[in-house]
């Protein structure tokens, strides 16, 4: 998928002046894409499994504040796990994994109620949105409207997604081994209907 200029961001389909990047030290420009761009020949299936990328609106409004401490950002980070738990202990989806990093989450879930990914994605982001916006006393669209779905068709490509999730703090330079990050959660230990 290519980046489509909406008219507010450069014609590059970048978003915006050029950032300065926290883990790299670098300048860096964060595409944008086009948000019904990310809906085209989206379908959902239950008891299919998802892997999720979710990025915040605003890179001044981050889930962790300072991605090298941080525990500071705790009580923002745990509404948003708070929603993937309720969604989980509900039957709503089967949660196999996450990470939440500064801008982003990724989240890995088997879609189990009847209800579309659409729907489900809705819920975790209308709950903590509100719930982020209150804390920080921020007000205003939280998250970006779109959301990066990947429908995964076998256990290696399960597999892939599952140590993407437990590598991604790592090899963003964050903490120097996966299992120091203190927001990675692969297959959590919650309350489930089915078992």
């Amino acid at each position: 998928m290519r980046p489509v200029w909406d008219g507010q961001t450069g014609p590059s389909g970048r978003d915006g002046p050029p950032t300065h990047c926290w883990h790299t030290g670098r300048i860096c420009m964060k595409v944008r894409y086009h948000q019904s761009a990310l809906r085209e020949g989206r379908f959902s299936e239950r008891g299919s499994v998802y892997s999720i990328v979710k990025n915040v609106e605003d890179l001044s409004r981050r889930l962790i504040r300072d991605p090298f401490n941080p525990q500071t950002s705790e009580d923002t980070v745990r509404i948003l796990t708070d929603s993937f738990k309720w969604h989980h202990v509900n039957g709503y989806l089967i949660c196999l994994g996450y990470t939440v990093l500064p801008d982003h989450y990724h989240l890995v879930f088997l879609l189990a109620k009847d209800r579309s990914l659409d729907e489900v994605m809705g819920g975790i982001g209308g709950f903590s949105a509100k719930g982020i916006n209150r804390l920080n006393g921020w007000a205003g669209q939280f998250w970006q409207t779109g959301y990066r779905d990947r429908m995964v068709r076998d256990d290696e490509e399960l597999e892939n997604q599952m140590e993407y999730v437990w590598q991604n703090p790592a090899k963003a330079g964050f903490v120097n081994a996966p299992e120091d990050w203190p927001f990675t959660d692969i297959h959590p230990d919650w309350e489930s209907p089915w078992v």
